[in-house]
């Protein structure tokens, strides 16, 4: 997750996780973490850990995800946010349109 509002952000005290303005990533500098896991507690995705008593979270690793490429089941999709945007919107018109479709149909009068 690259939370829009980043509440890891905002509890961090010693400002060691930041975001990157060019590519909207949420950042961890581990030079500054003191692991009072605050960031930890304050996501409320689960998004965020603490490794070898410093925070983490996913980055992308740079665009590419190790996790997706290593995945044996091919279970997991790197997909950019603003087309996942995109595919919700299009699924939520697609059930819109059903539901109208079921609601309007006529009964067949014999």
């Amino acid at each position: 997750m690259q939370c829009t509002k980043a509440f890891c952000l905002e509890v961090c005290p010693t400002h060691a996780i930041s975001r990157d303005d060019e590519e909207g990533l949420v950042k961890i500098d581990a030079d500054f973490c003191i692991g009072c896991k605050l960031c930890v507690y304050a996501c409320p995705f689960g998004g965020m850990a603490l490794l070898h008593g410093v925070a983490a979270k996913c980055d992308y690793c740079g665009g590419n995800p190790t996790c997706v490429e290593v995945c044996p089941r091919k279970a997991l999709e790197f997909i950019e946010s603003d087309r996942i945007g995109i595919e919700r919107k299009r699924a939520g018109i697609r059930r819109l349109v059903e539901l109208i479709e079921l609601t309007t149909e006529k009964p067949d009068r014999q």
